[in-house]
């Protein structure tokens, strides 16, 4: 197969006579990837969301991408705040993060939360909701009712729900047993998910909402950056028997390449070795396994929480130009590998959010409400997925 250069001059806004005609040779045994038009997308910890909702920041912005690429960038509500998160039916308030939404141990709402935000986001996005799967307690009666209550108030815009997020972490948090793994993982999985399946509610909808599985958080290669010792992967999770296409949509990892976590992984922090395209190709070619995985229990494997700097980012990196940059390379080498989407964490007062609703006082710093330079990174990507795929359509290509 041949592509033209022209291809190139015309995203560069060059006419086809001023560019040099150059012809490039695609073999065509190359594996074919998806570039989706919602290949970005946003993951929002609960106890900021009522944040965003003080302003129309994050509509407006969310819009703006769904203006060029025709479809709205899907959104994940969750976090560690989703297994701290209690539907309380009998307080008086809709939600409130106690002791405070900064190291917030419980994060307690009632039913008219969900309805807060259920036409905050752009028509037509698509909604990931995480449950409350680290506590346990009378077999996970608060998770169930939680599911409900998103379900009455989002409708079939409630795409998926996640049962915990980075289990692998269970452990080190004393929600499970240190020798917590995937044979102890999968039997506990079911168990929610049969109830929510088995509820009336779910039996009802048109169409039910189907399960991101997994969410694990320790990367495979990367030993400094796991919690401990375990065996959750996405490999060992599907050989184990967690495999159900017709109900398992997804399978979701979460990856952070840089910390500021513990003091180890805090002096390292570089934005040179952010943008490292060898860098960011160690940390993206390790899920190559994963996702030859996940397409073999017949399902997808997604990023569905990432940022450049986990526990909130760093100012002078992640709010940077250089960070934009890198998150152009990270989301394409994902899609080249088959991670079809890539979800972006965002905390109202976190260093590397895309885009800010409020300002705030933080670390001595005095940060306004507004954009940052990843969300523009964003931006151009929605151009390529729409100018290019567009293009390559026309040339049948």
């Amino acid at each position: 197969m041949q592509i033209s250069a022209i291809l190139f001059a015309y995203l560069l806004g060059q006419t086809v006579t001023e560019a040099r005609l150059t012809v490039i040779d695609v073999p065509l045994s190359l594996p074919k990837r998806a570039l989706l038009k919602d290949v970005v997308g946003y993951s929002i910890e609960p106890t900021w969301l009522d944040d965003y909702l003080q302003t129309q920041l994050a509509t407006v912005l969310l819009e703006n991408i769904s203006n060029v690429t025709g479809k709205p960038p899907p959104i994940r509500i969750g976090g560690n705040t989703a297994d701290q998160t209690y539907l309380r039916p009998d307080q008086n308030v809709t939600s409130v993060a106690i002791p405070a939404k900064w190291g917030a141990k419980f994060f307690n709402i009632t039913a008219g939360w969900y309805h807060t935000w259920s036409n905050y986001f752009p028509t037509g996005t698509d909604l990931v909701y995480t449950l409350n799967f680290g506590n346990n307690q009378s077999l996970w009666a608060n998770a169930v009712a939680q599911a409900e209550a998103a379900h009455v108030a989002f409708g079939p815009s409630l795409k998926f729900f996640e049962l915990g997020n980075e289990i692998d972490h269970y452990a080190g948090k004393r929600w499970r047993p240190y020798s917590y793994n995937v044979s102890q993982y999968i039997p506990q999985w079911r168990n929610l998910s049969k109830q929510i399946i088995e509820s009336p509610w779910y039996q009802q909808a048109e169409p039910p909402p189907k399960f991101q599985a997994a969410v694990f958080a320790d990367p495979p290669w990367v030993p400094d950056q796991q919690s401990g010792i375990d065996d959750m992967d996405i490999i060992n999770v599907t050989r184990a028997g967690l495999v159900d296409p017709s109900m398992i949509d997804n399978y979701a990892i979460h990856i952070y390449p840089q910390s500021t976590c513990d003091t180890r992984r805090w002096y390292r922090m570089r934005l040179d070795l952010l943008l490292n395209h060898h860098v960011v190709w160690q940390n993206v070619s390790q899920f190559i396994p994963q996702v030859a995985a996940a397409e073999a229990a017949g399902s997808r494997l997604i990023n569905g929480e990432t940022n450049s700097i986990s526990c909130s980012g760093h100012s002078g990196i992640s709010d940077t130009y250089g960070a934009a940059l890198w998150a152009v390379d990270y989301i394409l080498l994902q899609a080249s590998i088959g991670i079809e989407k890539v979800y972006f964490h965002l905390g109202a007062q976190s260093e590397y959010s895309f885009f800010t609703p409020l300002s705030y006082e933080y670390k001595n710093e005095s940060l306004e409400a507004g954009i940052r330079a990843p969300y523009y990174a964003h931006y151009f990507l929605g151009h390529i997925v729409s100018v290019v795929m567009g293009y390559l359509v026309e040339l049948e290509i």
